[in-house]
């Protein structure tokens, strides 16, 4: 082989070998970006659900409508019952909130499927 031949060879080798690292990054950067929009979706549903979840716990729980029919019971005053009702409306919300994130990044919790009105 002359000198030709081989510097051609050579020259031809890392040229393909160029175009292969090329394409090679080209694909890496387009599943880098998917990924990216993947998981900010993935965190912006998350972040719903978490908040839902978290206003069913606040308005349900402790201070909430248990706190409100406690005190009710307790005391028997009227003005509980409204509070007692507007932490079931505000639950209400943070369920259906809960309901509108996609089933398939939803997480299950059993009990709230009979909590719907």
């Amino acid at each position: 082989m002359t000198i030709r031949v081989t510097s051609a060879i050579i020259v031809s080798a890392l040229i393909v070998v160029g175009l292969v690292f090329a394409t090679a990054s080209t694909v890496a950067r387009d599943r880098a970006k998917h990924a990216e929009m993947l998981w900010l979706a993935y965190e912006d549903d998350n972040s719903k659900q978490a908040k839902a979840l978290e206003a069913m716990v606040t308005h349900l729980g402790f201070g909430g409508m248990i706190h409100h029919f406690k005190k009710y019971v307790l005391r028997g005053d009227a003005p509980r019952i409204q509070r007692i009702t507007n932490a079931i409306g505000a639950s209400s919300v943070a369920v259906a909130l809960y309901g509108s994130t996609p089933l398939w990044r939803r997480v299950t919790v059993p009990p709230l499927q009979g909590f719907r009105r």
